[in-house]
């Protein structure tokens, strides 16, 4: 790409029709996200609601069974946060392997 295609200003996108394109990428990364929030959010309600379950809150609601059912569903959420934080920390190893090899 040349110098002129890319200058960087916000009226370059209005020149030679590229705003339905930006528009359209935004739109599918915005789709992307939503739908990857809501799968995480079901995914986490699921897991929520059967060690409730297993927890014996299916049982009927009392305080020694919501008692029980909270440390039960925060037990279990811990490994799935372990593993985020993980991810997350290879993630920016790797990245800082990559901007270390490219310098």
């Amino acid at each position: 790409m040349g110098a002129a295609a890319m200058s960087g200003s916000w009226a370059d996108l209005l020149s030679a029709g590229r705003l339905p394109r930006f528009v359209l990428i935004c739109l599918a990364v915005w789709l992307n996200a939503a739908t990857a929030r809501l799968t995480g959010a079901a995914a986490g309600s699921a897991m929520a609601a059967a060690v409730a379950n297993l927890a014996g809150f299916a049982n009927g609601f009392t305080i020694e069974a919501a008692r029980a059912t909270g440390v039960w569903v925060f037990l279990a959420a811990l490994p799935v946060a372990a593993l985020a934080c993980l991810s997350a920390w290879q993630m920016a190893v790797s990245r800082d392997a990559r901007a270390a090899k490219c310098s």
